[in-house]
C-alpha cells in the first residue's frame, strides 16, 4: 500500500514538473540569433568589471559561464542595467518574473523567461578580483554558451576585435579638415592610420580629415586590433583647389 502511494506521489510530481517545464521549452524556441559582446566597465590594479551585452536578437532561455585566466577570481554576478529594466517592466505589467540563477564560484548563469528578452545593453555584470596588478589583456575573460538559444556563430568566444573590443564607429565620411573623435570600448589602445594624406589620428582617437580618398584608422590593444574606414570627400570649391590649384601638392590634414 505504501509503495503504491509512493508511486502515485511520484507520478503526480512528475506531471507537475513536466507542466512547469513545458512553457520553458516552448519559450526556448522563441529566439532570433542573439548576438552578444563583452564590454569592460572598469579595470584597476585590484578589480575588473565586465558586462555581457546583448547587441541584437532575442531569446527566452540561455545558459552560459564566464571563463577567467589565472589571476582573476569572480566575486560577484548580478543583473546588468538592461536586464534590470526588463525585470521591472515584467513586474509592472503583472507578468511572470524571469528566473535567473547566478553562481560566482562556478561563474555560471542560467536564465529562463516566458517573456521574450530583447533588451539591448548590459545583460549580466561580472566583477573579478585580481591577484596581480596587470592591466586586462584581450582573452583574459571569456564566455561559453551551453544551450540551444545560440543557433549561429561561435558558441564560445573571448574578448576580441568584434566581441568586446569595439569602436563607436566602423565607417566615417568626413569633409576636408573635418575632425571626429572615435571612442574605443577599452582605454589605452594605440592609434594608427593607413594613409596620412587622407586622415591622421592622435593618441586619443581624434581623426583629422585631409585630401579626398579613403584611409583605415586602426586601434590596437595588446595583440588585438579593430578598424574604422574613413572616407574623405571634397565640396566643389575644394575639388577646384585640388585639381586646378595643385592642391594635391599642398592640401593635407590639419596638424594636432
Amino acid at each position: 500500500m505504501k509503495m503504491q502511494i509512493k508511486k502515485i506521489i511520484a507520478v503526480v510530481l512528475s506531471v507537475l514538473m513536466l507542466v512547469g517545464t513545458i512553457p520553458l521549452f516552448a519559450a526556448a524556441a522563441n529566439y532570433e540569433d542573439p548576438v552578444f559582446a563583452l564590454t569592460i566597465v572598469s579595470d584597476s590594479d585590484t578589480q575588473l568589471v565586465v558586462t555581457l551585452d546583448l547587441r541584437s536578437g532575442k531569446f527566452n532561455c540561455i545558459d552560459f559561464g564566464f571563463l577567467a585566466k589565472s589571476g582573476y577570481t569572480c566575486t560577484k554576478l548580478q543583473r546588468g542595467t538592461a536586464f534590470s529594466s526588463f525585470v521591472s517592466a515584467c513586474e509592472d505589467a503583472g507578468k511572470n518574473t524571469p528566473m535567473c540563477q547566478f553562481n560566482a564560484t562556478t561563474m555560471l548563469v542560467s536564465f529562463a523567461s516566458t517573456e521574450v528578452y530583447n533588451k539591448s545593453g548590459a545583460f549580466i555584470k561580472a566583477t573579478f578580483s585580481k591577484s596581480n596588478k596587470k592591466a586586462y589583456a584581450p582573452g583574459d575573460i571569456g564566455v561559453e554558451f551551453s544551450n540551444c538559444a545560440i543557433t549561429s556563430g561561435e558558441k564560445s568566444f573571448l574578448l576580441h576585435p568584434i566581441l568586446g573590443f569595439t569602436l563607436d564607429a566602423e565607417e566615417l565620411t568626413l569633409k576636408y579638415h573635418q575632425s571626429y573623435q572615435i571612442n574605443a570600448s577599452v582605454k589605452g589602445c594605440t592609434w594608427t592610420t593607413s594613409n596620412s594624406k587622407v586622415a591622421i589620428v592622435n593618441s586619443d582617437g581624434v581623426v583629422h580629415a585631409g585630401v579626398k580618398g579613403t584611409a583605415v584608422i586602426t586601434a590596437t590593444y595588446g595583440t588585438t586590433s579593430v578598424e574604422c574606414r574613413v572616407t574623405v570627400k571634397f565640396n566643389f570649391f575644394q575639388s577646384l583647389l585640388y585639381y586646378v590649384a595643385f592642391g594635391f601638392l599642398w592640401m593635407k590634414p590639419e596638424k594636432f
